[in-house]
This record gives structure tokens, sequence and C-alpha cells, in this order.
């Protein structure tokens, strides 16, 4: 496939860091990344914008992270433990379509540019 020049970024590029923030935000609730930012803020006294950025996270759930922890609650995702296992499987499909339905759009406007680039 080809680039579509748009600016200084290619279309190519945009859809990569598009992809990547959808991936990172899924990424960031797992209970590796959550023990990590809270060891961050509680051994080691960094702040949670600190933690956030050595981790290359968001740093506004850090302290609601780390308020669960200390309650107990803490989860690898929100939510997960209150879902029955039929619930946290139609949660990942519903992910998968919806993923699934953005680079279908993204390559029906991809066919459509190229075809009309060809006429």
């Amino acid at each position: 496939m080809s680039n579509i020049e748009l600016g200084p970024i290619l279309w190519t590029d945009k859809l990569m860091i598009f992809y990547q923030l959808i991936r990172r935000t899924h990424e960031t609730n797992t209970a590796p990344i959550k023990r990590e930012a809270i060891k961050l803020v509680t051994e080691q006294r960094l702040n949670t914008a600190q933690a956030g950025r050595q981790l290359d996270i968001d740093p506004k759930p850090i302290r609601l992270w780390i308020v669960q922890s200390k309650h107990g609650e803490l989860t690898g995702t929100l939510w997960v433990a209150k879902l029955t296992a039929d619930q946290q499987r139609i949660r990942e499909l519903e992910r998968e379509l919806a993923v699934a339905k953005i680079e279908r759009d993204i390559l029906k406007k991809a066919t459509a540019y190229f075809a009309k680039e060809a006429k």
C-alpha cells in the first residue's frame, strides 16, 4: 500500500499513531502497570506526575489505584472482578469488533481515495 501525503505526516503514520493510542489505553489498565505505578509512588516517593511520565501513562488514575490497593480492591482492569466470565468474553469481543470496524472504515476510505486517484 502506498502512502498518502497529508501534510508533514504520512497517512499510514497517522493510522499507526491512532492504533497505538487505542492499544495504549487498554494496556495501561493491566495489573503489572498498576503495581509498578503504586510502587513508584509509595516506595520511591515519586509524585503521580513523575510516575506517570516514567511509565508513559496518564498520572490521573494512579491516585485511584493507590486508594484501591489500600482497600484491597485493585484489579487488573476496572470492574473485571464484578463481571462473570461470559460478561468478560462479551466485553472482549465488543472491543475486538470496535477495532475491526475502525480498521474497516479506514480501509474503505483508502480504497475510495485510490479509486478516485486511478480515474
